[in-house]
């Protein structure tokens, strides 16, 4: 069985080694090599770079799309060569047996592939991308045009996947051709668990892009004159403004810089403490991974982290503000035997509903469905 994998538009292998997620992305297409019959071809919206992460040598195919097209400067030249991709690599692709679309945007080129090579489509998304628009106070132009190419896309999948609960919610209440929607969510490698007591005591650890969605200045407010220290790991535009306010609210905070997946993961078992205060979300990958790492987790109360966490059991959940979030931190600090069955309970619960494991496995029988 080979699979295409097409990659979100103007992303690449390179564009995910930089931000530190590659071995991440590739975990479940390692896994579904090693344990099924199932090899992929990735076709990637990078150069010749692409080809020094030795993919080929692991058993995939790397065809990096702007090797043989020239990458413009202007993006809606790059829009425009992208419909011309599958005409121009159709010989070349004719062996396959199914299409992947990894994420929404990108999708209209896997719909060509799919009529020229008469091949199933398989479109798979970690987040709604009109639900973000939306949430994110987007223009209303860009409103419309994730919606339209929503709409598109489960127009012409044979197989449409979403990470979680509130996205099918979403997608049911807001379009029609819902019946090909499936749910699968992201996965999750397991680690050895670390004693809670060996951790850090009075660290917390908090991940995400810098930006509006992610809340972060109500963490900031929320730990003000605090013995707790917050190391903050990623990368934003509002990086500036965060020291600031840190500074301003003296907040001991320590901006560190993405890293790789293997580093990140192994350090999150060094924490007793993770911290999200996003406001939506898809399905959290660094909530999952904190969860599987053991962390005591505190999520704000919105609907795709109390998905995955019930409160009080397997974490905590706040409303969005720094009081509750001070609340509900502080509520139970004092008992950490208690705290350690959270930690406990939380890392049992994840590593087996979302085990790399039992998702490459359902994936394998998604595309057996499909060919």
């Amino acid at each position: 069985m080979k699979i295409l994998v097409l990659f979100t538009f103007d992303y690449s292998l390179k564009s995910w080694n930089d931000s530190g997620t590659l071995s991440r992305e590739l975990s479940i297409y390692k896994e579904l090599n090693k344990k099924n019959d199932a090899t992929f071809v990735f076709l990637t919206y990078g150069d010749s770079i692409d080809h020094t992460f030795n993919l080929s040598s692991q058993g995939f195919e790397v065809i990096p799309i702007y090797e043989e097209f020239k990458k413009s400067s202007y993006k809606v030249i790059n829009y425009i060569k992208s419909f011309y991709v599958p005409f121009y690599y159709k010989k070349r692709l004719m062996h396959v047996d199914l299409i992947k679309q990894n994420q929404l945007l990108g999708s209209w080129t896997a719909v060509l592939f799919k009529f020229l090579l008469n091949k199933p489509l398989f479109i798979r998304t970690g987040y709604d991308m009109y639900n973000f628009s939306i949430l994110d106070k987007k223009s209303k132009l860009l409103q419309t045009m994730y919606k339209l190419l929503t709409k598109f896309s489960l127009n012409f999948a044979n197989l449409y996947s979403v990470t979680s609960e509130s996205d099918l919610v979403f997608l049911k209440k807001h379009f029609k051709k819902t019946g090909k929607v499936i749910k699968r969510s992201n996965w999750v490698i397991d680690c050895k668990y670390k004693p809670f007591e060996s951790r850090y005591s009075n660290k917390i650890l908090a991940i995400g892009r810098l930006e509006y969605q992610k809340n972060f200045k109500v963490l900031i407010e929320a730990f003000s004159n605090s013995d707790f220290e917050i190391d903050l790991i990623g990368s934003g535009s509002l990086k500036p403004k965060l020291q600031n306010v840190s500074d301003r609210l003296n907040c001991k905070i320590n901006f560190l810089d993405n890293m790789n997946f293997e580093d990140l993961h192994k350090l999150m078992s060094s924490y007793k403490y993770f911290i999200t205060t996003s406001i939506f979300e898809g399905n959290p990958k660094s909530l999952l991974d904190a969860m599987s790492s053991g962390c005591v987790c505190y999520a704000s109360n919105i609907s795709n982290h109390a998905e995955l966490i019930s409160h009080d059991i397997n974490g905590y959940l706040f409303d969005n503000n720094q009081l509750q979030l001070k609340e509900v931190f502080y509520s139970n600090l004092n008992n950490q035997k208690y705290l350690k069955e959270i930690s406990k309970n939380t890392y049992n619960q994840i590593n087996i509903t979302n085990s790399l494991t039992t998702l490459a496995n359902n994936e394998f029988e998604d595309y057996k469905s499909l060919i």
